[in-house]
Formats: C-alpha cells, sequence, structure tokens
C-alpha cells in the first residue's frame, strides 16, 4: 500500500498560513479529513469498500 495518510493535509490546516480565517464547509476541515483517513484505514483491513462522502 502507498500508505500516504500521513502526507495529508486539510484545507483548513493550510488557510491559516496564508492569513485566511474564514469558516470553511465542513468538507474541508481537519476533523473531516481524520474522519474519512480513519475509515479508510478500516476499510484496508477488513477487505470493505468506502462509500463515498
Amino acid at each position: 500500500m502507498l500508505e500516504l495518510d500521513e502526507q495529508c493535509i486539510s484545507v483548513e490546516g493550510l488557510l491559516p498560513g496564508i492569513g485566511f480565517t474564514k469558516p470553511l464547509e465542513k468538507k474541508y476541515t481537519d476533523e473531516f479529513l481524520q474522519r474519512h483517513l480513519k475509515k479508510g484505514r478500516i476499510a484496508r483491513v477488513t477487505g470493505g469498500r468506502v462509500k463515498p462522502f
């Protein structure tokens, strides 16, 4: 497997570095990213499918 989950960063994590502070849609948040990375890890281990968000 590629094991790229450690290299992921959410849009929410990037924007403060350039001074952007407005609220974002939920799909761009750190929480959303972490939740879906966790689902992907579980699916990889169990052989399950990941449903699109």
